[in-house]
C-alpha cells in the first residue's frame, strides 16, 4: 500500500479533490516514516493556496515528520478558528466536522499544548447530534482526533454516585459505568463527583413509538410513488385485486443543487412481492418508457427496493418497477423514504397510507 501511495502522488492533480487526496497520502507516508520531501516542498511552494485548511495543516504535519519543525510551524495560524464548509456529498466528503476533526487531529500531534486544542474539542462537541456526527468521515476523523486529545489530558482519580430521589443509585470510579434501566424513565437523576480529572457523562433515551403514523416532508429532495395498473392509471388502494400486475412509479428530483450518493429506500406492505425491476423492456407495458431514468446500483431484497443514484439539480427522474399482490388483507403501505447517505439533512418521506388487497 505504501509504494502504491509513493506511485499515486507522482501524479498529475488538476483539480482540488486529487490534490487533497495527494496532501493526504503524503501524510499517510509521512506517518510510516517515509516523508516524500519533494512532493511536499513542490506542494509548499506552488500550491499552498489551493489547499483548504485541513490539507494544510496535513501537509504541516509532513514537514513535522520529516523533521522540520520550523517549516511545520510556519504553515499553521497563529489563531485556531473553527472552519465552516459546504457539506459535499460526494468528491472527498469535506464537511466542518470532518475539516475541524482533522485540524484537531494535526494540532495535538505538533503542538499539543496549543490554546486552540479546546476550542476544536468544543466546535466538535457541539456539532454532534445524539452522541455522533452525520457521515462515516466525520465520525473517523472526529473520533481519532478527540481520542488523541483525550489521551493527553491527566489521568482522572475520582468518585463519583448516582442518586435517584436523593437516595444513592449507583457507585462509579473512573473505570466508568454503564446503567440500563427502564425503571428511570421520566425520574430525575443527580450525580455528584469528587477528586481530580475529567468525568464524562451521557445518557440516552429510546424506545418504540406508541403511535403508527409517520410524518412526510421534504427538505432539499423529493421522492413520491404511486401504484399503477398495467395500462398506467392509479389504482384504487382499498381494492387491489390478488394476482393482478400492478406498476409502482417512483419520481424523484434535487430541489437545491445536485446531490450524489442518494439512496431511495420503497418499502414494501406484507402483501405485495416485487416481481421485475426492470420494466423498460416489457412489451405488454408499451407506455413504460425506454428512457426510464437507470439508477447507478439496484439492490433487490424481499420487503424493498433500494436505488442509489446521483441526481441532478431542479432535475426529475422516474423509474418504474413491476409488484404482485400475493396475499389478501389490509396491510399498512410504508412510506417511500429518499435520504443523501453523506448529508442525511437532505431527507424525503413520502406516500404512505392503507392498502386492501382483495380476491380476483
Amino acid at each position: 500500500m505504501l509504494s502504491y501511495l509513493e506511485k499515486r502522488i507522482k501524479g498529475k492533480f488538476d483539480n482540488e479533490y486529487e490534490l487533497q487526496e495527494q496532501v493526504y497520502a503524503c501524510y499517510v507516508l509521512s506517518l510510516a516514516g517515509r516523508p516524500p520531501k519533494n512532493t511536499i516542498q513542490y506542494i509548499k511552494e506552488n500550491r499552498l493556496k489551493e489547499l483548504p485548511a485541513s490539507s494544510q495543516f496535513q501537509l504541516a504535519s509532513c514537514f513535522a515528520l520529516a523533521g522540520d519543525m520550523k517549516t511545520a510551524k510556519f504553515l499553521l495560524p497563529t489563531e485556531i478558528h473553527p472552519q465552516t464548509v459546504e457539506r459535499q456529498t460526494g468528491g472527498n466528503f469535506n464537511s466542518s466536522p470532518r475539516e475541524n476533526a482533522i485540524m484537531l487531529d494535526i494540532l495535538t500531534q505538533i503542538l499539543p499544548n496549543s490554546p486552540g486544542i479546546p476550542v476544536l474539542i468544543k466546535n466538535l462537541t457541539e456539532s454532534a447530534e445524539m452522541g455522533r456526527w452525520y457521515t462515516t468521515q466525520e465520525n473517523a476523523f472526529a473520533f481519532l482526533a478527540l481520542g488523541k486529545a483525550f489521551k493527553e489530558q491527566t489521568k482522572a482519580d475520582f468518585k463519583g454516585v448516582i442518586k435517584l430521589f436523593g437516595k444513592t443509585y449507583r457507585e462509579f470510579t473512573q473505570q466508568g459505568l454503564t446503567v440500563e434501566d427502564s425503571k428511570l424513565a421520566g425520574k430525575k437523576i443527580e450525580t455528584q463527583i469528587q477528586g481530580k480529572g475529567n468525568c464524562y457523562l451521557y445518557w440516552q433515551v429510546y424506545g418504540v413509538p406508541k403511535g403508527a403514523d409517520v410524518p412526510e416532508v421534504d427538505k432539499g429532495i423529493k421522492v413520491r410513488r404511486e401504484l399503477l395498473d398495467a395500462n398506467g392509471k392509479v389504482i384504487n388502494y382499498q381494492g387491489i385485486k390478488q394476482g393482478d400486475l400492478i406498476v409502482a412509479k417512483i419520481t424523484m428530483e434535487a430541489l437545491d443543487k445536485e446531490l450524489e450518493n442518494v439512496i431511495i429506500c420503497d418499502m414494501l406492505p406484507a402483501g405485495l412481492e416485487i416481481e421485475n425491476p426492470r420494466l423498460e423492456s416489457r412489451a405488454n407495458i408499451p407506455w413504460i418508457e425506454e428512457q426510464s431514468y437507470k439508477p447507478d446500483y439496484m439492490d433487490i431484497r424481499d420487503d424493498r427496493l433500494l436505488l442509489y443514484m446521483r441526481l441532478p439539480e431542479k432535475t426529475q427522474r422516474t423509474f418504474y418497477y413491476a409488484l404482485r399482490p400475493v396475499t389478501c388483507g389490509e396491510f399498512t403501505l410504508p412510506p417511500i423514504t429518499a435520504e443523501c447517505m453523506y448529508d442525511p439533512t437532505y431527507i424525503s418521506t413520502a406516500s404512505s397510507g392503507l392498502v386492501k388487497i382483495v380476491s380476483p
